[in-house]
């Protein structure tokens, strides 16, 4: 007698779930294109919703949220070497194996910024790149030639300031401290002394070539007038990413700013006709050609609900296709070598510069990695502050700044 056949055990359908990515910015482009990056994802896995928050800038606040099980499966941190030295990132050398995620496709430098001691807690995607180039606006320059000295510099910014005949400022020439002029990895790369030596964990930022630096900020500031460029700011805002931007109205030559200044200036530039170069900021040695590899990375949170679905977001979002549809929408995206390859970029000319730059560097470094980079960064601004005051010397400052510094180091490290 036949047997009766057997019918099929039904496949479960995999329950419904949310995997959540947090980001720094909240910019309604940003995020869109998170979204829109986010889709192939959501199409291999249709039982996996992707949702994107913006504006985690806080770190408390992101500490306190993992302490109460509120944290995301994928963390776009800013700054990781706090979270991973807390234990709050998971090491992702294990999931590199046999993955998408080639550590040879990116340049050691921008590796390194996902790294933290002798292992990679986070992958460089959405916005990675060049953060040094002298740009300006040579429309309003009677020259095409860049400066390529610090005194030149200054020199350059003093002449095309142009003022009112009441001596409000209409045009201002060049600002040290704005875009990435005023932090201290800049200082750092453009002096070629590092202020924070690891294996001794001894802090050098009392030195000449920071005192040089800083004094020449003032000396120029003085020249310029503290008061009327403060007065300057409050009509016209530092760096390149809204229309009320110096730059962008026209009322300020020249800054020292990153790749993503190429697409701001594009969209928010008040004519269209006007012309911007990049070159390369002034550097110690001479001629040297020193260029800074930074952005932002994404992890895996170590209490992360899904780990292997958040793996699978990451390689998607750290992917060319990304990185093409990012740097069409936003202007920013992760220079791999693979997608410098794809020439997914040249839509826009004034990134040529920084995309070579890469492999023209002289010198080619990683933003500073270590859990009191936050700490020195404030130490260092609030000298700046001081000095500009006329509170304090350069010197008396630094050697302020650097103890407190290397207190916070002794603490940390005891």
């Amino acid at each position: 007698m036949p047997s009766t056949p057997v019918p099929p055990s039904p496949t479960p359908t995999p329950a419904p779930r949310t995997v959540e990515i947090w980001t720094t910015r909240d910019d309604s482009p940003w995020l869109q294109a998170l979204r829109q990056a986010a889709e192939p994802f959501h199409a291999d896995h249709p039982n996996v919703t992707v949702d994107v928050s913006g504006g985690h800038v806080d770190f408390g606040q992101i500490v306190e949220d993992f302490g109460t099980g509120q944290a995301p499966d994928v963390l776009e941190p800013g700054d990781l070497v706090p979270l991973a030295a807390r234990s709050m990132l998971r090491s992702l050398a294990d999931r590199l194996v046999g993955s998408k995620i080639d550590p040879s496709n990116y340049v050691s430098a921008m590796w390194a910024n996902g790294s933290w001691n002798g292992s990679t807690y986070g992958i460089p995607a959405l916005d990675h790149g060049p953060e040094l180039g002298l740009a300006w606006n040579t429309s309003l320059t009677a020259t095409a030639t860049a400066p390529t000295s610090w005194a030149d510099l200054y020199l350059f910014g003093r002449q095309l300031t142009r003022r009112d005949a009441n001596g409000t400022i209409r045009t201002l020439g060049f600002d040290p401290l704005d875009g990435v002029g005023g932090i201290l990895d800049t200082v750092r790369d453009v002096t070629g002394q590092e202020w924070f030596d690891p294996p001794s964990k001894r802090v050098s930022l009392d030195s000449p070539a920071y005192q040089t630096y800083l004094e020449g900020v003032v000396e120029f500031y003085n020249a310029v007038g503290i008061d009327p460029l403060s007065a300057f700011r409050k009509s016209y805002r530092p760096l390149t990413n809204t229309e009320q931007s110096a730059v962008d109205l026209g009322r300020q030559v020249a800054i020292v700013n990153g790749y993503w200044s190429v697409a701001e200036i594009a969209r928010f530039a008040r004519d269209p006709s006007w012309q911007f170069d990049y070159a390369w900021v002034p550097s110690s040695p001479a001629g040297a050609h020193v260029q800074r590899i930074g952005g932002r990375v994404l992890g895996i949170p170590s209490v992360a609900n899904a780990p292997d679905d958040s793996w699978a977001l990451i390689e998607i979002l750290s992917g060319d296709a990304t990185n093409r549809l990012f740097c069409d929408a936003v202007g920013t995206c992760a220079m791999s070598q693979s997608f410098l390859a794809t020439g997914g970029w040249s839509g826009r000319p004034g990134m040529q510069f920084y995309v070579d730059s890469i492999g023209q560097a002289t010198r080619l470094t990683s933003r500073s990695s270590n859990v009191v980079t936050g700490f020195a960064e404030t130490k260092w601004v609030q000298a700046i502050g001081e000095v500009l005051s006329g509170k304090e010397s350069a010197p008396n400052v630094l050697k302020a700044a650097q103890a407190e510094i290397q207190a916070e180091v002794n603490r940390v490290h005891e």
